[in-house]
This record gives structure tokens, C-alpha cells and sequence, in this order.
């Protein structure tokens, strides 16, 4: 048998935050098991969980046997897709500009380092 719950609705019991930007949560909730094998789906978990992270424990005679965490993939729609597109394009344009602007920094550096031979070979005449 499976349940479903959604984190948002599960209490938190406790936090604790951490100096390097991490927390804990802890959540306490009850569950009803019946006997055989029972699945616990928690819908709704923080993306930016570490999943080496999660810990269940239970009271009582049943065993756990498994913790798994999963990551939904969230189904792309239209405007998923054109958002997409639209990222691809945005990013093409500012290669071009980036490319242009390159070209016409790597002009200027020819065209200095030109004038600075043209100087340097000046600088000799008038020193012999």
C-alpha cells in the first residue's frame, strides 16, 4: 500500500541552521501501517536537498528497508520550450557581440603595437 504526503503538510518539530549556509529540518508525523509492505511517498521535498542527507526512523515493530530519494522532472509545455528558444537566441546574440567586440579589441592591439614600432624605430633615428 502507498501513501502519499506532501511535505507542506508535514509539522516541522525542529531546525537547526548551520555557519555554512546548510539546515536541518526535522518532522515528525504519524503513520498508520498496515501489515505487509508499506510505501511512504513524501511529494514536495526541497529541490536543493542532498539526498545522501535524508534519514527516516520509526517506533515501533516495523522494519524499514528502504529511504530513496527521487527528483521529479518537471514536464516541459510551450512556454517551457519558448523560454528555451528564446534563452538560445539571447545567449547566440551575445556570443556575436562578444565575437565583435573581440575583433575590434584585437584591431585596436594590432594597430597600437604598429604604432609602437613606428615609434620605436623613430626613437633609434633620432638617437644615432
Amino acid at each position: 500500500m502507498t501513501q502519499k504526503l506532501q511535505a507542506s503538510d508535514l509539522p516541522i518539530h525542529k531546525v537547526t541552521v548551520y555557519a555554512n549556509s546548510r539546515a536541518e529540518l526535522l518532522r515528525r508525523f504519524p503513520v498508520t501501517l498496515h501489515e505487509g509492505r508499506n510505501e511512504l511517498v513524501v511529494e514536495g521535498v526541497s529541490s536543493s536537498i542532498h539526498s545522501d542527507s535524508i534519514r527516516v526512523d520509526g517506533r515501533g515493530v516495523a522494519i524499514i528497508l528502504e529511504v530513496q530519494y527521487k527528483q521529479k522532472r518537471k514536464k516541459l509545455d510551450k512556454s517551457d520550450t519558448d523560454t528555451v528558444e528564446n534563452t538560445a537566441q539571447e545567449r547566440k546574440l551575445a556570443e556575436e557581440k562578444l565575437r565583435d567586440e573581440l575583433e575590434r579589441v584585437e584591431t585596436e592591439l594590432s594597430e597600437a603595437t604598429t604604432l609602437k614600432e613606428v615609434c620605436e624605430k623613430k626613437a633609434l633615428h633620432w638617437i644615432r
